[in-house]
């Protein structure tokens, strides 16, 4: 009988739920961990533990408990179980990401400072802890314009606040990130045009999937991600400012997703990279869209340590949009459409919600509906499909 080949998911959550099926798919056995109960990952894994994937030492205990020879841990999508991933990892001598590694990816203060050891730009930046929190802030007077409080490793936009010169508000805040995180950033706000940028890595090699344009809805988070091809040299240096930040950070296989601003000078200003495929469909639907591929399978495989597929230029002509329905506070009552979208060419798309869900004004990426997916081969296109697209779908509140 063939050994079983095991691997920890940390986080069982609907975004991690194709990773999960995929590995089962491989014959891998999934040993999944979440706080939830009922997490909807439960359902894939051979085995689930409802333990919160902030108590790294609970699930090591669980792991060596249960005498179980595990390939790696990886929080798939997540940025919540990176750094537990790495724990796990460096426990248990598997050579996959580290808790050092993950520090740097889930860490805006340490990716700020290896920003600055690279060479690439940096906002005019300041970190704050509690300890110095007014000494911190009197920095503020050598801020003119816009700025953004955020939380130093919290993710999908939680805790951040954007202010505007004088910052009479800066107290809330600071208050505001600090329900996220003990330690809080404070930088200038880059005016351009914002950009996210997918990659994959097979043994320090890089293989660009995708640059897309960012619509950013009340300066947090995006309400639509498409595919855009830039003039050469703004795309090459945009290429090589990602592969730096990402390199220094201490990526070597598997998926990053980079988030950058571009100046009206075409100068690059990194604001986050993470150590895992894009969230909210992005790595899962976008992606396999625009390379007719599932880099899902070869991230999988480089995490068992089965022989890596070549690196090779992803690019296709196809074109996609993928679209957030923002919500908004209320109780849903019905949501229709979905079913619908099939019926498009081109067209796909999921809710994120069924009836009697409570929903917040949209202010986070959790506050998102569902997702419209559009695709083709030309750009112009892809508008007029979204529009026939969205016309189908009805959210009703109670």
């Amino acid at each position: 009988m063939q050994e079983k080949k095991w691997l920890v998911a940390i986080c069982a959550g609907w975004q991690q739920v194709h990773s999960i099926k995929t590995a089962r798919d491989l014959g891998i056995s999934v040993i999944a961990f979440d706080g939830d109960a009922n997490a909807p990952g439960k359902d894939y894994a051979d085995l689930f533990f409802a333990i919160d994937v902030t108590e790294p030492e609970l699930i090591v205990k669980k792991i060596s408990d249960l005498g179980i020879e595990i390939k790696c841990a990886v929080s798939f999508i997540s940025d919540i179980g990176m750094l537990t991933a790495g724990i796990v990892n460096d426990f248990f001598g598997t050579g996959a990401i580290s808790e050092r590694v993950a520090l740097g990816f889930t860490n805006k203060k340490s990716q700020r400072e290896a920003l600055g050891l690279v060479g690439l730009y940096n906002p005019k930046w300041v970190s704050v802890m509690p300890d110095d929190e007014w000494s911190a802030l009197s920095i503020l007077e050598s801020f003119k314009g816009s700025i953004v409080v955020k939380p130093t490793d919290s993710a999908g936009s939680k805790g951040i606040t954007k202010l505007e010169f004088p910052y009479t508000d800066i107290v809330s805040a600071v208050k505001k990130g600090r329900e996220h995180s003990n330690e809080i950033i404070i930088e200038e706000f880059i005016v351009g045009r914002e950009f996210s940028i997918e990659t994959f890595w097979v043994n320090g090699c890089c293989d660009v999937l995708a640059i897309s344009r960012r619509i950013i809805e009340k300066d947090k988070t995006a309400s639509s991600i498409e595919r855009v091809k830039l003039p050469a040299r703004l795309e090459n240096c945009v290429i090589e400012a990602v592969k730096r930040i990402n390199i220094d950070l201490g990526i070597h296989s598997g998926p990053a997703h980079t988030e950058l601003i571009v100046n009206s000078k075409n100068e690059i200003f990194i604001l986050e990279t993470a150590a895992r495929g894009g969230g909210f469909f992005v790595f899962d639907a976008f992606i396999p869209k625009i390379t007719g591929k599932n880099y899902t399978i070869d991230h999988l495989n480089l995490l068992m340590g089965l022989p890596p597929a070549p690196v090779t230029d992803s690019k296709t002509d196809i074109m996609a949009l993928l679209k957030y329905l923002p919500s908004r506070a209320g109780v849903i009552a019905s949501v229709t459409g979905f079913e619908s979208l099939e019926n498009i060419e081109g067209v796909t798309g999921e809710s994120f919600v069924v009836a009697g869900d409570m929903t917040s004004e949209s202010e986070v990426d959790a506050d998102r509906l569902g997702y419209i997916l559009v695709s083709g081969q030309r750009g112009t296109d892809l508008q007029q499909m979204l529009y026939e697209a969205t016309a189908l779908i009805k959210v009703v509140y109670q």
